[in-house]
């Protein structure tokens, strides 16, 4: 499921100081982590195979490296994050739970109310 994101932003362009403090700073987190060989495992389900939303994070992770602006990318952070929690999702079931028991509600109310009218015409 390879997507490809449409995201207009203006690429970023590091000047020679900042180009050498990522280079000094990729040097320190390799020598933390043990190594240039080692890799997280980002990106692996429980499984072994490729996670769920993982094609979200590509996405995602691509349009951060290529933008000035994080806000360049909010769709996309706001996809993966989507993916991840299913915050909307949930909010809309619960939404059309709770519109299901409201109209549920209405009808054995007006249900209650017809058969009281027929018992007082009864009388």
């Amino acid at each position: 499921m390879s997507r490809t994101p449409i995201i207009a932003c203006s690429p970023v362009t590091l000047s020679a100081e900042s180009q050498i403090e990522a280079e000094i700073w990729g040097k320190e987190k390799n020598r933390r982590s043990g190594g240039e060989g080692e890799a997280m495992a980002s990106g692996w389900g429980i499984t072994g195979n490729k996670g769920r939303c993982y094609d979200f994070w590509i996405d995602f992770s691509e349009c951060m490296s290529r933008c000035r602006e994080p806000k360049d990318c909010n769709l996309l952070r706001e996809d993966y994050f989507e993916c991840l929690h299913h915050t909307k999702e949930y909010r809309r079931r619960n939404r059309v739970y709770k519109e299901e028991q409201r109209q549920i509600r209405a009808a054995a109310q007006k249900a209650e109310e017809a058969e009281g009218g027929k018992e007082s015409s009864r009388r």
